[in-house]
């Protein structure tokens, strides 16, 4: 597998894995806020860095906004790369 076709998701967990960790610092995540009706929440979760970048995303459960989120901050470090 080469390094372009590595998802963004196998990107991250390879830095939380402890390589490149200077380049991809750790993360965690935080629940914002929760809303819509019990059936259908939306979820807006927040990504901080450890140098106190963050970045938000909304989705329908936990899991997919910290997956969006991550995603939109390996966004904003390939931009910077």
């Amino acid at each position: 597998m080469t390094r372009g076709s590595k998802t963004r998701s196998t990107r991250s967990r390879a830095c939380r894995n402890g390589r490149r960790r200077a380049a991809w610092p750790l993360r965690t995540y935080r629940q914002l806020r929760r809303s819509g009706p019990d059936h259908a929440p939306v979820f807006t979760i927040e990504a901080v860095m450890a140098d106190g970048r963050r970045t938000r995303a909304t989705a329908t459960s936990i899991r997919k906004g910290q997956r969006k989120a991550a995603e939109a901050m390996l966004a904003t470090l390939d931009a910077t790369e």
